[in-house]
């Protein structure tokens, strides 16, 4: 329309409209369709959609839980209410191949594929010390070792000066990293686990903290083998076992439970970050190189590109004034 200078949508309205957008899309959608293995994600399941749609509603405004609660818990309950996934073989994904020409591959794999540099983290590994992942999610980069003892994650803000030799620390076992392997946007561990967020706070859904929390661990656990051709499984023993070692508790809900959701999103970086800005969980330590330009924080937001602020001067300022300074570590609507 030749509107060369558009003016920025508040971030608050774009949340409200995502999920106003979801609602009306679940409700227009048929009990039935014909389009089968065209379907790349559920393969025309009808039900299977609408549970996504419910999740994501419910994804969404969990999102709010700090800039709005009351909005949050009143679309966190509809979308529970309305039906969310039910089991492992609801996950939302898209299963990849290798090829034909590349436009069929994992993007995550072929990442892997162009630089093997990338290592487990520290943070991560010692977190996960004797959870039953651990030896599905990791390998020794060095020769492939998935035995507890070698399986060491690398500090945050290592580089070739303080680690000269890398190759003895762990890096994504390679039953993940093929670029054949499935991408997963969204899991029904992740909706269990928000569910026991809801009862953490006293929400109406069915049932309580502790079996949500458990039910999504173990859904997190048992997905690998499903998700990975030649992950390992990992029994209900070994789940129960776990769970017995790490009891729920109440006083430590929130944290339990982010945490949890932390680990279970690893190959969904976007969901992770997102989710850790939200709840503050896991404690994180910040590396602090020099020259940083984030003053040994960790970002909250990717910025506006620079040339904005000359080429479409006024919204460009009009969302600063709105929001915060175009830094890094401003906080977007939902984080502050």
């Amino acid at each position: 329309n030749g509107i060369l200078k558009p003016k920025y949508d508040a971030q608050q309205d774009i949340y409200m409209d995502m999920l106003k957008e979801l609602e009306a899309a679940v409700a227009q959608l048929g009990s039935s369709t014909t389009m089968g293995a065209g379907d790349i994600m559920f393969q025309g399941n009808m039900a299977k959609w609408k549970a996504w749609g419910n999740s994501m509603m419910l994804r969404l405004a969990m999102r709010l839980t700090k800039a709005d609660s009351a909005t949050a818990k009143a679309w966190a309950e509809k979308a529970v209410a309305a039906g969310t996934m039910t089991s492992n073989d609801h996950i939302a994904m898209v299963q990849h191949t290798d090829g034909p020409a590349g436009i069929n591959k994992n993007g995550h794999g072929e990442v892997w594929q162009a630089d093997g540099n990338a290592r487990m983290s520290k943070t991560f590994m010692d977190w996960m010390s004797d959870d039953p992942r651990l030896t599905v999610l990791a390998q020794r980069t060095s020769d492939g070792s998935t035995a507890v003892a070698d399986l060491i994650g690398m500090p945050n803000g290592s580089d070739g000066n303080s680690v000269p030799d890398n190759s003895i620390y762990a890096s994504l076992n390679d039953d993940l990293k093929g670029v054949d392997v499935p991408m997963v946007f969204h899991s029904y561990a992740e909706v269990r686990l928000l569910k026991a967020e809801m009862a953490f706070r006293g929400w109406s859904v069915p049932g309580d903290a502790k079996t949500h929390y458990e039910a999504g661990v173990k859904a997190a656990m048992q997905m690998l083998s499903q998700l990975y051709t030649n992950a390992a499984a990992i029994s209900d023993a070994e789940v129960a076992t776990y769970l017995a070692a790490k009891p729920y508790d109440a006083a430590r809900g929130w944290e339990m439970i982010s945490e949890q959701y932390w680990a279970a999103t690893l190959l969904n970086e976007y969901e992770s970050f997102s989710n850790w800005r939200r709840t503050g969980y896991p404690t994180l330590t910040p590396t602090n190189d020099p020259g940083n330009v984030t003053g040994g924080t960790i970002p909250r937001r990717l910025i506006y590109p620079t040339g904005e602020e000359s080429t479409n001067a006024d919204n460009f300022a009009a969302a600063i004034a709105r929001q915060g300074p175009n830094d890094f570590t401003t906080r977007v609507w939902w984080d502050k």
